[in-house]
């Protein structure tokens, strides 16, 4: 970082040198009004140059960075719509009638493959809806990573998130192996519970005046 710096800041030294000299140099050495004149005014151009260039790169930083803010602040949105919605489709899907709380969902991973093969139940709308929620998925990655708004772990937790999706509706549309269905399945709460410990957000799905799912829900 700090040789970056110095890169940068070597134009502006260089201009603010070269004005500084020239300065000096129609102070002492021309006796020309003309001359001295005409190189007052260049001296007065590389003085002002690293000024220019400053507020510049001032006032870009700071327009980048309320850019950035409303882009983080609007993917964070939809990326929490979105694991909400993968939430109630695993919920619905899986056969659990209440409302699910992030300790209640982390336990589904515990599952079996042969428990969570039996209980699934998937619909042809809710393939039509896992297709719109990797879509959302994809498109969130591909916009965050033009303003680096998450970091290297988040964006490749989302595309594996992405990538179970889609091989998990390969799977339920082609082959219908119910056991590598149930492994996707899986594979996808994983990666929603991963997800949640990373960002450190909130449980999703959350209804405080509902209580506890029951063992049996489980």
């Amino acid at each position: 970082m700090l040789k970056n710096l110095l890169l940068k800041t070597i134009p502006y030294l260089l201009s603010v040198i070269g004005g500084i000299t020239l300065f000096l140099i129609s102070l002492d050495k021309v006796r020309d009004p003309n001359v001295s004149g005409l190189i007052d005014n260049i001296a007065a151009s590389l003085l002002s140059i690293p000024l220019v260039f400053l507020l510049y790169d001032y006032t870009n930083y700071r327009i980048s960075r309320q850019v950035n803010r409303s882009l983080a602040s609007n993917i964070s949105d939809k990326l929490n719509s979105v694991i909400l919605n993968m939430v109630f489709f695993l919920r619905h899907s899986l056969g659990l009638k209440v409302n699910v709380r992030l300790e209640a969902f982390n336990k589904l991973q515990d599952w079996s493959l042969k428990k969570i093969s039996s209980r699934l139940k998937i619909t042809r709308s809710e393939i039509n809806n896992l297709r719109a929620y990797r879509y959302e998925i994809d498109e969130i990655i591909y916009h965050a990573s033009k303003g680096n708004v998450l970091t290297g772990e988040q964006e490749q937790i989302l595309s594996s998130l992405s990538r179970e999706i889609s091989h998990l509706m390969t799977e339920h549309n082609f082959r219908r192996d119910k056991t590598i269905v149930a492994k996707h399945v899986k594979n996808i709460i994983s990666k929603i519970v991963e997800w949640q410990d990373v960002t450190a957000s909130e449980p999703i799905g959350v209804e405080n005046n509902v209580s506890e799912d029951s063992p049996d829900d489980l």
